[in-house]
């Protein structure tokens, strides 16, 4: 199927309201200029003046809808900090091409040094090169955001155990099962439009429920599979209430248990971030940096008693483990 140019750019721009897809037209690749660098796995991880890279690199991983991208914004805020929101999702479902147009637009719009991604698909050469592209813009710590998926489209839990299983920092954070669960109601209902049915066209893959039910099922497995995750391979979980009630004190906990030294500004949600972008949530990336709030919080109401049922059996469990009452 065919589609003109200017409906192209008016589907593009609202995949990436929704903060699903980060897409650009072939006339907007980033081209090769003193700020275009290519690196390759050979070339290690190496700053602008050729030293190598001596910095940190920090995981942030949680279910979807359960403040990943936030604390991975919030993180962003220190100095030297490049916070990147799903690098490895852009990969499994972009090809060379459009994943190389990703990474290009989020450094043009951060005004960052820009280097074309290598060709090797291998998670280890990957993350190399995002640890390079971050020495190249001068910055000491690396934070990647990777949302839990299993089980259905886009599974990662194989790449998941990878990342516990090396040597850098990993922060898991969740959320109470019923406003993740309301959050992932609204995101998802609009993946049922025409739009929704467009963008499977544009990126085969998507994730496709027949109704709430199926969704809430899905929901409730994956929800309460992190907590299991994440118990079995002894990570420690951040809770979405507690940072948003209390920013400072809990970025403060996650620093420490990042090995990262802690800044205020990383608590001053308000100031915009030098290197944050990516796939993730669009009210944190699509949006004017705005002060973090827990109207969020309490939202058991908004679900119809058949979900609330779902909900409280598949994840009642898992939940009492972090304190959660259901």
């Amino acid at each position: 199927m065919l589609f003109p140019f200017g409906a192209l750019r008016c589907f593009d721009k609202k995949c990436t309201k929704y903060g699903v897809i980060s897409t650009i037209l072939p006339s907007e690749l980033p081209r090769a200029s003193d700020s275009t660098t290519r690196i390759t796995s050979g070339d290690g991880a190496k700053t602008e003046s050729g030293e190598v890279r001596n910095g940190t690199t920090v995981f942030v991983i949680g279910p979807p809808r359960c403040g990943t991208t936030l604390l991975g914004f919030l993180l962003g805020g220190g100095p030297g900090i490049m916070s990147l929101s799903e690098p490895f999702l852009a990969q499994s479902i972009f090809g060379p091409r459009r994943l190389r147009r990703h990474l290009g637009r989020l450094a043009r719009k951060q005004k960052l040094k820009f280097a074309a991604p290598p060709p090797s698909r291998a998670p280890a050469s990957f993350l190399e090169y995002l640890e390079s592209l971050s020495a190249l813009n001068a910055m000491n710590t690396l934070v990647i955001k990777e949302t839990f998926r299993q089980g259905r489209e886009w599974d990662n839990v194989k790449l998941l155990d990878w990342v516990v299983a090396g040597t850098n920092p990993v922060i898991g954070i969740t959320r109470h099962p019923y406003d993740a669960a309301v959050s992932t109601l609204r995101f998802c209902r609009w993946w049922r439009g025409v739009v929704g049915r467009v963008a499977r066209i544009w990126v085969p893959g998507l994730p496709l429920f027949a109704n709430d039910e199926v969704l809430m099922k899905y929901f409730a497995a994956n929800w309460s599979g992190f907590v299991r995750w994440s118990r079995e391979r002894q990570l420690a979980i951040t809770r979405y209430e507690d940072l948003v009630r209390e920013p400072q004190q809990v970025l403060q906990e996650v620093c420490d248990r990042a090995r990262i030294a802690f800044h205020p500004a990383m608590a001053n949600s308000s100031a915009p971030r030098v290197a944050f972008g990516g796939i993730g949530a669009p009210e944190v990336i699509n949006r004017k940096p705005r002060a973090v709030h827990a109207r969020s919080v309490g939202r058991k109401k908004e679900l119809a008693p058949r979900l609330l049922e779902i909900v409280q059996t598949g994840c009642a469990d898992a939940a009492r483990e972090l304190g959660y009452d259901l």
